[in-house]
């Protein structure tokens, strides 16, 4: 296997996490420009523009029923999670997980997609894996909570980033 610049597509990781739990719908509206999943080096893995999986208090355990054998998984490796990607159009397994594909997902536009009936989720855990993808997360909601963006104006995100920049 090849890694680095021109190797298998790697995972790139975006964590949401709040105190509480909610129940209802997540509400992503989202705009896919660019997909390259690198099939042609055959990566050992499904590649994909967005994958979510909601977490739930029993995820940060770091295993799941039925994986109570070797070393633990992260909690984004095991379990239910959404795929939306434009050349996946049916569920599949890979490992621990479980890929719950969405359907709709196109390129060049945006798309609003709703999933329905999420019940205690107490964070959520947003994936890319490709070797060359452009995409952008208009709004983002769980429960009526708006998580993205996180301040029209940018200044919540800047104020934030500069607090941990600085180690304020």
């Amino acid at each position: 296997m090849s890694d680095g610049r021109y190797g298998h597509p790697q995972t790139l990781h975006l964590r949401f996490e709040w105190p509480e739990t909610l129940s209802g719908d997540l509400e992503l509206t989202w705009r896919l420009d660019v997909f390259g999943g690198g099939e042609e080096l055959r990566p050992s893995r499904t590649p994909f523009p967005l994958r979510i999986k909601a977490l739930r208090p029993a995820d940060r355990q770091g295993r799941q029923a039925g994986h109570q054998s070797g070393p633990s998984l992260p909690d984004w490796e095991q379990g239910e999670v959404y795929l939306f990607s434009p050349r996946v159009h049916s569920d599949f397994h890979e490992g621990a997980l479980s890929y719950l594909a969405q359907p709709g997902v196109q390129t060049g536009q945006w798309m609003t997609h709703r999933l329905s009936g999420l019940q205690g989720v107490t964070g959520l855990h947003l994936s890319v894996r490709a070797l060359d993808v452009s995409l952008s997360i208009g709004q983002l909601t769980v429960a009526g909570r708006r998580l993205l963006p996180i301040d029209p104006s940018g200044r919540a995100a800047l104020s934030t980033l500069d607090s941990i920049g600085t180690g304020k």
